[in-house]
């Protein structure tokens, strides 16, 4: 539910806080990527400000993040 865009905040449970680098729309996944810089082991739930004061749950996943196809 929505993509997150380039500066949005971002939470983690530890109070670290950084920024979106950047974001897009994924069709293969269904949803929106957000990367950014986190700390190593960082896992888990993050909360990203999709809108000025709106929050939404996002999985902290490392790369690559989708099946690979079989050639």
């Amino acid at each position: 539910k929505g993509v997150p865009r380039r500066g949005a905040r971002v939470k983690l449970a530890e109070g670290y806080t950084t920024r979106i680098t950047s974001g897009v729309y994924s069709p293969l996944l269904r949803a929106g990527i957000g990367f950014a810089y986190l700390p190593p082991n960082a896992s888990g739930i993050a909360l990203v400000e999709v809108r000025t004061g709106v929050w939404r749950r996002a999985e902290i996943v490392k790369p690559p993040f989708y099946p690979k196809r079989s050639p």
